[in-house]
Parts: C-alpha cells; structure tokens; sequence
C-alpha cells in the first residue's frame, strides 16, 4: 500500500484539496446559515484554516488528508462555538453575525477626546 505523500506546494494543496473546503462550506451553511454573515466570509475563514494546518502540518502526525480535515473541521467548528481563530489574539475576526467581542470601557476625558477630534 502507498502512503499518500504531502503536497508539494500550497498551491497544489488547494487545488487538490478545494472540493473538500467547498463540501465543508456548503455542509456548514446549510446547518448554520442563520449565524453567518455571507457565505463569502465562511469560504474565506475556511481557506485561512486550511493554510493554517498547511503551515503546521508535521508528516509525523500522518497523512496530511487526515490531520487537515481534522485541524480545518476543529478549527471551524471552535469559531463557530465563538472561539478566535487561530493566530489571531489582538485583532480577531469572525465570520459570524453576532459574536461576543471584549472590548474596554474608556472613561478618561483626554482619550475620549482626542477620539473625537481624529474622527474622519
């Protein structure tokens, strides 16, 4: 039996790999429309999840087939859940409508300020 060899090049990766991310996109729309802002930003944040596991995939780990579905599938599904994706601490992003964001109640005159007066 022939072990299935990694891609060579991310681009190969996607090609060989795309109907894979567009399934998993059209199988996630379809369950979670209702929470996610367009199907655009769901292809988008499932590529970036897909270079994500291609950056660390270890051929230790297995066939990259394998660790990617594991890795994007996880991954999509943590974010769903409202989870940051992942290499994104400071400024996340999300594909969903309504997510929970932190953000810091600023009081100080001189800030408010000085927001005021670099607005556009």
């Amino acid at each position: 039996m022939r072990r299935e060899s990694a891609p060579s090049s991310l681009k190969e990766a996607i090609e060989k790999f795309s109907p894979f991310l567009f399934k998993l996109a059209k199988d996630t729309w379809e369950k979670y429309s209702y929470k996610i802002l367009s199907y655009e930003d769901l292809i988008q944040t499932i590529y970036y999840l897909f270079i994500y596991a291609y950056k660390l995939y270890d051929p230790s780990k297995g066939t990259f087939k394998a660790y990617m579905k594991t890795i994007v599938t996880q991954k999509l599904n943590n974010m769903l859940s409202g989870s940051n994706p992942p290499w994104c601490r400071e400024t996340p992003f999300t594909f969903l409508i309504n997510r929970k964001i932190e953000y810091i109640l600023c009081e100080d005159d001189e800030i408010l300020d000085y927001v005021y007066q670099n607005q556009y």
